[in-house]
């Protein structure tokens, strides 16, 4: 699941420079008035509708790792992904209550705000994401398919650091919209950017990149 590039670079550019949002040489999306249209794939909307959920657990993550007692809890259960499949959020949600009710928080206000092509999807989804008692973690985790497999939304590392810098800004991507530049779209606390994977895996820096996986050799519920 990717999202190609290379058509109309310099339209890009321009485009999305006039409305504050990231440009690379490699994005075909011209146009483009939110970081939602960035992650469209206008030859699979399936795939659309993968990069769209990533996307909402995306700012979710984004949000609670401000405090820094979840972000070290997150790198903690992160460290016993040993065979790399990725650590469920959703499963995390379940194991730490805190989280939970934070989470789903979060990811009701990024529905609510940048959740255009889901509600296309279902046009109850406006009013269901208002509600305060609905959990949209299970809501979306359920909707989470793609070419008849069910997916979790996970965390994962692109590459283990070595050493974990925290020194500088921990980055959030989403994952599965990478273009043909080996680019993803990826958020700090101040900005939104493409970040060249490569360039991520050879850096201590730590990255969370947020997507479709299959963690099943993994049960943080048993730690």
């Amino acid at each position: 699941m990717t999202v190609g590039c290379q058509k109309e670079a310099h339209d890009t550019v321009f485009d999305n420079a006039k409305r504050g949002l990231p440009n690379s040489e490699c994005s075909e999306q011209t146009g483009c008035e939110s970081v939602e249209c960035l992650l469209q794939n206008k030859r699979d909307s399936e795939d659309t509708k993968i990069n769209m959920i990533s996307y909402h657990y995306s700012q979710a993550i984004l949000s609670l790792i401000e405090d820094a007692e979840v972000l070290d809890l997150i790198l903690s259960e992160m460290d016993k992904d040993i065979v790399g499949h990725g650590v469920s959020i959703s499963d995390l949600s379940s194991k730490y209550p805190a989280i939970k009710d934070e989470l789903n928080m979060e990811l009701r206000r990024s529905i609510i705000f940048n959740g255009d092509f889901l509600k296309e999807m279902d046009k109850n989804l406006s009013s269901l994401a208002k509600n305060a008692d609905w959990d949209a973690d299970k809501y979306l985790k359920l909707i989470m398919h793609y070419q008849g497999v069910d997916y979790h939304p996970v965390v994962y590392f692109v590459e283990k650091p070595e050493n974990l810098d925290l020194s500088t800004p921990v980055k959030v991507l989403v994952g599965q919209a990478v273009n043909d530049c080996g680019q993803a779209l990826g958020w700090t606390k101040d900005k939104v950017d493409y970040y060249n994977l490569e360039e991520i895996t050879n850096s201590n820096a730590v990255s969370l990149v947020i997507g479709p996986g299959l963690p099943k050799l993994y049960d943080p519920k048993k730690g």
